[in-house]
Protein backbone atom coordinates (compact mmCIF):
# COMPACT_ATOMS: atom_id res chain seq x y z
CA UNK A 1 0.00 0.00 0.00
CA UNK A 2 1.11 3.41 -0.88
CA UNK A 3 2.10 5.43 2.33
CA UNK A 4 1.15 9.10 1.39
CA UNK A 5 -2.04 8.16 -0.65
CA UNK A 6 -4.89 11.16 0.49
CA UNK A 7 -7.77 8.99 -1.00
CA UNK A 8 -8.96 11.04 -3.26
CA UNK A 9 -9.79 10.18 -6.82
CA UNK A 10 -10.39 12.89 -9.27
CA UNK A 11 -13.69 12.06 -12.11
CA UNK A 12 -13.54 13.80 -15.33
CA UNK A 13 -16.51 13.93 -17.66
CA UNK A 14 -17.91 15.86 -20.26
CA UNK A 15 -21.24 16.51 -18.85
CA UNK A 16 -23.74 15.62 -15.90
CA UNK A 17 -27.08 16.21 -17.61
CA UNK A 18 -26.86 13.09 -19.36
CA UNK A 19 -28.24 10.28 -18.10
CA UNK A 20 -25.51 7.44 -18.68
CA UNK A 21 -22.80 9.94 -16.81
CA UNK A 22 -24.78 10.45 -13.82
CA UNK A 23 -25.43 6.57 -13.44
CA UNK A 24 -21.53 5.55 -14.14
CA UNK A 25 -19.95 8.04 -11.44
CA UNK A 26 -22.97 6.94 -9.10
CA UNK A 27 -21.17 2.89 -9.50
CA UNK A 28 -17.82 4.94 -9.56
CA UNK A 29 -18.21 6.75 -6.32
CA UNK A 30 -20.03 3.48 -4.51
CA UNK A 31 -16.63 1.20 -5.99
CA UNK A 32 -14.62 3.72 -4.39
CA UNK A 33 -16.32 3.98 -1.20
CA UNK A 34 -15.91 0.51 -0.34
CA UNK A 35 -12.28 0.43 -0.88
CA UNK A 36 -12.11 3.75 1.39
CA UNK A 37 -11.53 6.59 -1.25
CA UNK A 38 -13.51 9.73 -2.16
CA UNK A 39 -14.37 11.35 -5.24
CA UNK A 40 -13.73 14.24 -6.88
CA UNK A 41 -16.22 14.73 -9.54
CA UNK A 42 -15.41 17.58 -12.19
CA UNK A 43 -17.51 18.22 -15.30
CA UNK A 44 -15.47 19.83 -18.66
CA UNK A 45 -18.73 20.50 -20.68
CA UNK A 46 -16.58 19.26 -23.82
CA UNK A 47 -13.78 21.87 -23.23
CA UNK A 48 -10.56 20.66 -23.27
CA UNK A 49 -9.46 23.78 -21.82
CA UNK A 50 -11.92 23.41 -19.06
CA UNK A 51 -10.25 19.74 -18.55
CA UNK A 52 -6.43 20.85 -18.26
CA UNK A 53 -8.38 23.44 -15.15
CA UNK A 54 -9.51 20.18 -13.52
CA UNK A 55 -5.98 18.11 -14.12
CA UNK A 56 -4.22 21.19 -12.01
CA UNK A 57 -6.71 21.31 -9.88
CA UNK A 58 -6.55 17.63 -9.06
CA UNK A 59 -2.88 17.64 -8.79
CA UNK A 60 -2.63 20.72 -6.42
CA UNK A 61 -5.65 18.69 -4.36
CA UNK A 62 -2.68 15.52 -4.18
CA UNK A 63 -5.67 13.03 -5.82
CA UNK A 64 -4.24 9.95 -6.15
CA UNK A 65 -5.33 9.09 -9.42
CA UNK A 66 -7.81 10.37 -12.43
CA UNK A 67 -10.52 8.31 -14.05
CA UNK A 68 -10.71 10.72 -17.60
CA UNK A 69 -13.04 10.92 -20.26
CA UNK A 70 -11.44 13.03 -22.85
CA UNK A 71 -13.72 15.89 -24.57
CA UNK A 72 -11.36 15.60 -27.95
CA UNK A 73 -10.17 13.07 -29.69
CA UNK A 74 -6.52 12.48 -28.89
CA UNK A 75 -5.33 11.91 -32.19
CA UNK A 76 -7.03 15.00 -33.42
CA UNK A 77 -5.59 17.20 -30.47
CA UNK A 78 -2.10 17.82 -30.69
CA UNK A 79 -1.91 18.89 -26.89
CA UNK A 80 -3.85 15.68 -25.05
CA UNK A 81 -0.74 13.47 -24.41
CA UNK A 82 1.14 17.01 -23.39
CA UNK A 83 -1.81 18.05 -21.19
CA UNK A 84 -0.92 14.57 -19.44
CA UNK A 85 2.84 14.90 -19.16
CA UNK A 86 2.28 17.30 -16.90
CA UNK A 87 0.58 15.75 -14.69
CA UNK A 88 2.01 12.59 -14.02
CA UNK A 89 -0.29 10.59 -11.59
CA UNK A 90 -1.97 7.81 -12.39
CA UNK A 91 -4.54 7.84 -15.10
CA UNK A 92 -7.29 5.54 -16.95
CA UNK A 93 -9.80 6.59 -19.75
CA UNK A 94 -13.50 5.98 -19.92
CA UNK A 95 -14.83 5.33 -22.58
CA UNK A 96 -12.92 6.87 -25.41
CA UNK A 97 -10.44 4.64 -27.85
CA UNK A 98 -7.72 6.44 -27.13
CA UNK A 99 -4.64 4.84 -27.95
CA UNK A 100 -1.28 4.38 -25.67
CA UNK A 101 -2.94 4.70 -22.25
CA UNK A 102 -4.97 2.06 -20.25
CA UNK A 103 -8.73 2.02 -20.61
CA UNK A 104 -12.36 0.99 -19.89
CA UNK A 105 -14.78 1.44 -22.78
CA UNK A 106 -17.78 -0.28 -24.40
CA UNK A 107 -17.46 -1.63 -28.04
CA UNK A 108 -19.62 1.17 -29.30
CA UNK A 109 -18.27 0.24 -32.72
CA UNK A 110 -20.67 -2.98 -32.55
CA UNK A 111 -23.50 -1.58 -31.09
CA UNK A 112 -23.35 0.78 -33.84
CA UNK A 113 -23.26 -1.57 -36.12
CA UNK A 114 -25.41 -3.83 -34.85
CA UNK A 115 -27.96 -0.95 -34.53
CA UNK A 116 -27.86 0.20 -38.37
CA UNK A 117 -27.45 -3.38 -39.54
CA UNK A 118 -30.90 -3.83 -37.99
CA UNK A 119 -32.52 -1.00 -39.47
CA UNK A 120 -31.23 -1.89 -42.91
CA UNK A 121 -32.44 -5.36 -42.26
CA UNK A 122 -35.78 -4.24 -41.60
CA UNK A 123 -35.59 -2.90 -45.34
CA UNK A 124 -34.50 1.24 -44.53
CA UNK A 125 -32.16 2.39 -47.10
CA UNK A 126 -32.12 5.84 -45.92
CA UNK A 127 -30.81 6.58 -42.19
CA UNK A 128 -30.05 9.57 -40.96
CA UNK A 129 -27.83 9.75 -38.08
CA UNK A 130 -27.74 11.99 -35.02
CA UNK A 131 -24.44 12.17 -33.37
CA UNK A 132 -22.88 13.96 -30.37
CA UNK A 133 -19.28 15.47 -30.41
CA UNK A 134 -16.32 13.56 -32.06
CA UNK A 135 -15.26 12.37 -28.68
CA UNK A 136 -18.25 9.80 -29.83
CA UNK A 137 -17.03 8.93 -32.94
CA UNK A 138 -16.69 5.45 -33.01
CA UNK A 139 -20.50 5.12 -33.26
CA UNK A 140 -20.70 6.98 -36.22
CA UNK A 141 -17.96 4.56 -37.84
CA UNK A 142 -19.98 1.86 -36.96
CA UNK A 143 -22.93 3.42 -38.43
CA UNK A 144 -20.74 4.13 -41.57
CA UNK A 145 -19.66 0.43 -41.86
CA UNK A 146 -22.88 -1.31 -41.82
CA UNK A 147 -23.44 0.89 -45.01
CA UNK A 148 -20.71 -0.36 -46.51
CA UNK A 149 -20.96 -4.04 -45.67
CA UNK A 150 -24.35 -3.98 -47.46
CA UNK A 151 -23.11 -1.89 -50.45
CA UNK A 152 -25.42 0.94 -49.52
CA UNK A 153 -23.95 4.54 -50.49
CA UNK A 154 -23.00 7.12 -47.40
CA UNK A 155 -25.49 10.20 -47.59
CA UNK A 156 -23.17 12.89 -45.52
CA UNK A 157 -25.92 15.04 -45.74
CA UNK A 158 -27.89 12.70 -43.26
CA UNK A 159 -24.96 12.87 -40.60
CA UNK A 160 -25.90 15.86 -38.09
CA UNK A 161 -23.07 16.02 -35.13
CA UNK A 162 -23.90 18.21 -32.52
CA UNK A 163 -24.05 18.38 -28.52
CA UNK A 164 -27.63 16.57 -27.88
CA UNK A 165 -29.03 19.93 -26.88
CA UNK A 166 -33.00 20.15 -27.47
CA UNK A 167 -32.42 22.92 -29.39
CA UNK A 168 -29.89 20.51 -31.66
CA UNK A 169 -32.23 18.17 -31.60
CA UNK A 170 -35.52 20.05 -32.78
CA UNK A 171 -33.70 22.31 -35.31
CA UNK A 172 -32.01 19.27 -36.99
CA UNK A 173 -35.29 17.43 -37.00
CA UNK A 174 -37.05 19.93 -38.39
CA UNK A 175 -34.26 20.32 -41.24
CA UNK A 176 -34.68 16.64 -42.53
CA UNK A 177 -38.77 17.01 -42.15
CA UNK A 178 -38.17 20.16 -44.48
CA UNK A 179 -35.33 19.19 -46.81
CA UNK A 180 -34.77 15.51 -46.88
CA UNK A 181 -38.23 13.55 -47.16
CA UNK A 182 -36.51 10.41 -47.89
CA UNK A 183 -35.45 9.61 -44.57
CA UNK A 184 -37.36 6.53 -42.99
CA UNK A 185 -35.01 5.71 -40.30
CA UNK A 186 -32.77 7.68 -37.80
CA UNK A 187 -30.29 6.24 -35.55
CA UNK A 188 -29.35 8.54 -32.41
CA UNK A 189 -25.91 8.44 -30.58
CA UNK A 190 -28.07 8.03 -27.42
CA UNK A 191 -31.23 7.47 -26.28
CA UNK A 192 -32.13 11.49 -24.96
CA UNK A 193 -31.18 12.36 -28.47
CA UNK A 194 -33.49 9.44 -29.46
CA UNK A 195 -36.59 10.84 -27.38
CA UNK A 196 -36.58 14.10 -28.11
CA UNK A 197 -36.40 13.01 -32.28
CA UNK A 198 -39.42 10.66 -31.58
CA UNK A 199 -41.38 14.08 -29.63
CA UNK A 200 -40.63 16.03 -32.45
CA UNK A 201 -41.69 14.16 -35.32
CA UNK A 202 -44.55 13.64 -33.25
CA UNK A 203 -45.10 17.28 -32.76
CA UNK A 204 -44.56 17.38 -36.78
CA UNK A 205 -47.69 14.56 -37.10
CA UNK A 206 -44.92 11.96 -38.83
CA UNK A 207 -45.71 8.72 -37.37
CA UNK A 208 -42.98 6.65 -35.52
CA UNK A 209 -42.54 4.03 -36.56
CA UNK A 210 -44.88 3.70 -39.23
CA UNK A 211 -43.36 6.67 -41.18
CA UNK A 212 -39.88 7.06 -39.46
CA UNK A 213 -38.06 4.22 -37.18
CA UNK A 214 -36.06 5.51 -34.68
CA UNK A 215 -32.93 3.17 -32.25
CA UNK A 216 -31.19 5.13 -29.47
CA UNK A 217 -27.90 4.85 -27.74
CA UNK A 218 -27.59 3.47 -24.17
CA UNK A 219 -31.07 1.73 -23.18
CA UNK A 220 -31.83 4.79 -20.49
CA UNK A 221 -34.61 4.35 -18.05
CA UNK A 222 -37.26 5.82 -20.02
CA UNK A 223 -40.17 7.56 -18.05
CA UNK A 224 -43.53 5.30 -18.58
CA UNK A 225 -45.45 8.63 -19.31
CA UNK A 226 -43.55 7.88 -22.66
CA UNK A 227 -45.29 5.88 -24.90
CA UNK A 228 -42.66 4.46 -27.74
CA UNK A 229 -40.76 1.85 -26.38
CA UNK A 230 -37.09 2.66 -27.31
CA UNK A 231 -34.72 0.23 -29.63
CA UNK A 232 -31.66 0.75 -28.02
CA UNK A 233 -28.04 0.01 -27.75
CA UNK A 234 -27.14 -1.54 -24.10
CA UNK A 235 -23.87 -1.75 -22.59
CA UNK A 236 -22.48 -2.57 -19.01
CA UNK A 237 -22.16 0.66 -16.99
CA UNK A 238 -22.36 -1.15 -13.94
CA UNK A 239 -19.65 -3.52 -15.00
CA UNK A 240 -17.59 -0.75 -16.54
CA UNK A 241 -17.69 1.28 -13.61
CA UNK A 242 -16.58 -1.13 -11.26
CA UNK A 243 -14.02 -2.47 -13.73
CA UNK A 244 -12.16 1.40 -13.90
CA UNK A 245 -12.05 1.72 -10.18
CA UNK A 246 -10.47 -1.30 -9.76
CA UNK A 247 -7.73 -1.19 -12.31
CA UNK A 248 -6.86 2.48 -11.24
CA UNK A 249 -6.69 1.06 -7.91
CA UNK A 250 -4.55 -1.36 -8.56
CA UNK A 251 -2.09 0.82 -10.90
CA UNK A 252 -1.82 3.33 -7.97
CA UNK A 253 -0.87 0.60 -5.48
CA UNK A 254 1.60 -0.88 -7.71
CA UNK A 255 -0.47 -4.17 -8.36
CA UNK A 256 -0.61 -3.72 -12.06
CA UNK A 257 2.41 -4.74 -13.30
CA UNK A 258 1.83 -6.25 -17.23
CA UNK A 259 4.03 -5.65 -20.01
CA UNK A 260 1.27 -4.53 -22.09
CA UNK A 261 -1.07 -1.58 -21.37
CA UNK A 262 -4.16 -2.63 -19.78
CA UNK A 263 -7.56 -2.07 -22.75
CA UNK A 264 -10.42 -3.06 -21.26
CA UNK A 265 -13.68 -3.84 -23.69
CA UNK A 266 -17.30 -4.75 -22.96
CA UNK A 267 -19.69 -6.11 -25.87
CA UNK A 268 -22.86 -3.58 -26.78
CA UNK A 269 -26.30 -5.73 -26.91
CA UNK A 270 -28.91 -4.45 -29.25
CA UNK A 271 -32.27 -4.18 -27.02
CA UNK A 272 -35.32 -4.48 -29.51
CA UNK A 273 -38.60 -2.95 -29.10
CA UNK A 274 -41.34 -1.40 -31.16
CA UNK A 275 -39.59 1.96 -31.97
CA UNK A 276 -37.80 0.83 -34.92
CA UNK A 277 -41.13 -1.13 -36.33
CA UNK A 278 -40.11 -4.55 -36.22
CA UNK A 279 -42.01 -5.44 -33.43
CA UNK A 280 -45.13 -4.12 -35.47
Amino acid sequence: MVSNETKRIGLIIPMVSNEYWVRISDVIQDRLMEYGYNLILCCSRYSSEVEEQHLAILKEWGADGVIYSPASIPDADEKFFQRLDRYPIPVVILDRNTPGLPKVCADHFDGALKATEHLINLGHKSIAYLGGPLAMLDRELGFRFAHEKHDLSINDALIFRGNSSLDFVFSTIQDFIQHKPQISAVFCGNDMTAVETISALVRANIRVPEDIAVVGYGDYDIPPCFSYPLTSVKYPFQKMGETIVDLLLQMIQGKEKTPDIPEITFPAELMIRSSCGSLN
